[in-house]
């Protein structure tokens, strides 16, 4: 939802000029999976700074009192500053988008040449989630962005897996952008759009050793910029599993972009190899292949059709919670992968604390968010089960 506060453009980061709104999830979606005037739910109001899990009752998120923080209004209020011209050139994207996400719900396909406009795609929804719920909050949980849109899309490896179940009703659902981990580091969220689930990463090298690309094991972490500095190591130029410590069962697809820094060509001789000049969708803007698989992964075809086959599990029984469950521990994976690398010698005993307890606090408020949904999916199902159970005798 807009505010009337002098807040900066969520695609550049500046000050807007012309100023315009952005809607972060775009009419066209809204009005594909429904009415986009319906009203929706986005997270709790956490300007007391406090942060619960990410999964409410019904009848908490709509309590007329005035101590319900829960914030929902209409799908299409949920838009924030952007400069006209940052507007404009963006809806590019949201236009070569929108004809494959319809071809996805109408027609259960997506081709290879899909694959990179979905994830530029994914990323601006992601970061600009971020960004907007920011604002919303008022930023009190003094997280200060040195990153818009523009800065982050298609700038770290990309992963896309999708599930497709069977029984959703129409509808979006943001997954995991209400959690600690995500307004730290807004790196994994989840979107539902009707019956197929995105699940998006994004990360500093987080696939490119498997895919055989340079990589890192550590870093150096700059507390005034945020700018992270890493010492590349060569690449195997060989493939094997990517994201071992995932669990993603019955993913429809797993698609995989290993990104690097496009000055790295001409600095460095790590990527100058025919490996990765082979495995490039775009090679002088650091734009990594497209991979596909999970066990045994490959890079795509070009005009390579991807065919969703329905998972087993079966909706209602796979609820809205699993896929909460896994996104947080998704989130945890990764902000772990990324602190467990940071040299932190060169950082002062304040900075160290810093740095230690935002992510301690990432990964214990996931952990407690995790239990309290495996407790209500449990209630659920159970529910569930007795009715069932009720209707066969009856």
């Amino acid at each position: 939802m807009s505010k009337k506060s002098k807040s900066n453009c969520v695609f550049c980061g500046k000050q807007p000029e012309g100023q315009n709104k952005e809607h972060v999830i775009p009419k066209w979606l809204m009005k594909l999976t429904g009415d986009e005037n319906r009203f929706a739910y986005f997270g709790r109001n956490k300007n007391d700074g406090k942060f619960i899990a990410p999964i409410a009752n019904m009848e908490d998120i709509l309590s007329k009192e005035k101590s319900n923080l829960h914030r929902t209004y209409r799908f299409s209020s949920f838009q924030f500053p952007a400069c006209k011209i940052c507007n404009d050139e963006f809806a590019v994207l949201e236009g070569n988008t929108k004809p494959i996400v319809e071809n996805l719900i109408k027609n259960n396909t997506l081709i290879k040449e899909d694959v990179p406009i979905l994830l530029d795609w994914l990323d601006k929804v992601r970061v600009g989630t971020w960004l907007g719920n920011l604002q919303l909050d008022k930023n009190g949980h003094d997280i200060k962005p040195n990153f818009a849109i523009k800065q982050r899309m298609g700038a770290s490896d990309r992963v896309l897996m999708i599930k497709r179940i069977e029984g959703f009703d129409d509808g979006i659902n943001l997954i995991g952008t209400d959690t600690y981990a995500f307004y730290s580091t807004p790196s994994v969220f989840g979107l539902r759009i009707n019956e197929y689930i995105l699940f998006n990463m994004s990360s500093v090298f987080i696939v490119s050793k498997e895919l055989g690309f340079p990589y890192y094991e550590s870093s150096e972490y700059n507390y005034n910029t945020g700018k992270v500095g890493v010492a590349m190591i060569r690449g195997t130029e060989g493939l094997k599993k990517p994201l071992p410590y995932i669990d993603a069962k019955n993913m429809s697809v797993k698609l995989y972009q290993p990104i690097f820094d496009a000055k790295a060509i001409d600095e460095e001789g790590l990527y100058k190899s025919n490996y990765v000049r082979n495995n490039s969708l775009d090679y002088e803007n650091g734009k990594g292949d497209i991979f596909i698989g999970d066990d045994s992964i490959r890079p795509m075809r070009k005009k390579e059709k991807i065919t969703f086959s329905k998972c087993d599990d079966l909706y209602p029984f796979y609820s809205e919670e699993l896929l909460a469950i896994d996104v947080l521990g998704w989130q945890s994976w990764v902000v772990h992968d990324f602190f467990s690398r940071i040299d932190l010698s060169k950082l002062t005993k304040e900075q160290k604390e810093n740095m230690s307890e935002q992510y301690n606090s990432a990964i214990k408020l996931n952990e407690k968010y995790i239990k309290k949904v495996s407790k209500l999916n449990f209630q659920k199902s159970m529910g569930l089960m007795s009715a069932l159970k009720d209707m066969e005798g009856g």
